[in-house]
Parts: C-alpha cells; sequence; structure tokens
C-alpha cells in the first residue's frame, strides 16, 4: 500500500490511506470534511462539555492547532495517506518534548 501512496503523491495525486484502525488514539490524519489538509489528531472518547455523543462508535477528535470534530464508524478519520500535512499542527509538535511521527498511529503509547 505505501509503495501505491508513493507512486501516487509522484504524479500528483491525493488519496488516503484508508480508515485508521479503531484503536486509534493519536498520530496524522485526515478528517473527510475538515478542509483539504491532515491534522494530528488526538482522539477522546469521553464526554465534552456534558454532551454525549450518540452515533454508533463515535468519538471526539483535538487537531495540534486546535481543530474539534467528531469521527464514527460511519465518518472515519483516514490515514493522511498523500494530503498535504498542517503546517500548524507541525509547528506545535516541534516544540520540545512532543514526539511526531509522519504515519497515523505510530505514536500511540
Amino acid at each position: 500500500m505505501n509503495e501505491l501512496l508513493e507512486q501516487l503523491a509522484r504524479l500528483g495525486g491525493i488519496v488516503s490511506g484508508g480508515p485508521v484502525e479503531a484503536e486509534f488514539t493519536r498520530g496524522w490524519g485526515k478528517h473527510p470534511f475538515r478542509g483539504e489538509l491532515a491534522h494530528h489528531w488526538t482522539a477522546d472518547r469521553t464526554l465534552l462539555a456534558g454532551h454525549k455523543l450518540t452515533a454508533e462508535g463515535a468519538y471526539w477528535l483535538h487537531s495540534a492547532c486546535g481543530l474539534t470534530t467528531v469521527a464514527t464508524r460511519q465518518v472515519p478519520l483516514l490515514d493522511a495517506g498523500t494530503y498535504e500535512y498542517c503546517k500548524r499542527c507541525e509547528r506545535v509538535l516541534m516544540k520540545p518534548n512532543v514526539e511526531v511521527s509522519r504515519s497515523p498511529g505510530a505514536d500511540q503509547p
């Protein structure tokens, strides 16, 4: 799969690597309805401000640059694939004591 993504990137194509794994907790990904860039997301499966998510398999996502959104089984977070990475997320993650990986889920605990 990585070889295919590399070939598509060389040709100028943009494609995701498919849905991230169900156990995703932290890493680079592309949300289908949040712009054109891949962001560094942290999954939050707790309640936020007293709101309960009712969609099946729903969980909150918070990006390093300050975005918040929801992923569900119907609208999952996607592997970053060949999408361009958010520069703000990269800057935040370059601060001391913050580890970052260019692949989704690779920097999970």
